[in-house]
């Protein structure tokens, strides 16, 4: 299966599953105020990138950006790289900058437009505190699917992207990582 198909059925997968918990929400006020949209992938998806950045969970930049918890397109890969496209829109951030300016010291700006970004679980919240409150108020056997299909879908796509190294962003995401490997 080539990547594009391999990606697809990945997306199809999450669509399934981010619906479900759409439907938890829709029944739940205290979750409704704490979900801010799904993500997938902060990037082209790209084979065989210099770099796979790994973060915890997608912000509220985007919902913060729009004002909306659902987008069409939320699932599909970005146009470029999200640090990179930050210069353009108006949507830049310290996390972008920062980035931007290690690999520009380190004279690999280039390799950074042509890398991939996702995060170990694709649903928004404002923080990482709030992820893990939204999942516990939607009960037992969503919280207990959310964990085991994320996992399951970071192994994948990294298997399916094959990077040559992965960048954790943050202690949260280098654990989760620990966990799936």
């Amino acid at each position: 299966m080539n990547l594009l198909s391999s990606y697809k059925a990945l997306q199809s997968e999450v669509t399934t599953f981010r619906n479900s918990v759409r439907e938890a929400i829709s029944q739940n006020l205290d979750a409704e105020r704490r979900y801010k949209g799904c993500a997938i992938m902060y990037s082209s998806i790209v084979e065989a990138p210099p770099f796979l950045f790994l973060g915890i969970n997608p912000g509220a930049g985007r919902y913060n950006e729009t004002g909306k918890k659902i987008e069409d397109d939320e699932l599909e890969p970005c146009d470029g790289f999200e640090y990179t496209n930050a210069l353009v829109g108006n949507y830049d951030y310290a996390l972008a900058k920062q980035t931007r300016t290690l690999f520009e010291y380190a004279g690999m700006l280039d390799c950074l437009e042509i890398s991939v970004k996702t995060n170990v679980y694709y649903f928004a919240t404002k923080n990482e505190r709030e992820l893990w409150e939204l999942f516990s108020l939607l009960g037992a056997d969503i919280n207990r699917q959310f964990h085991e299909y994320a996992f399951k879908w970071t192994r994948r796509m990294i298997e399916m992207i094959k990077p040559r190294a992965i960048i954790c962003e943050g202690m949260q995401s280098f654990n989760k990582l620990s966990e799936i490997y």
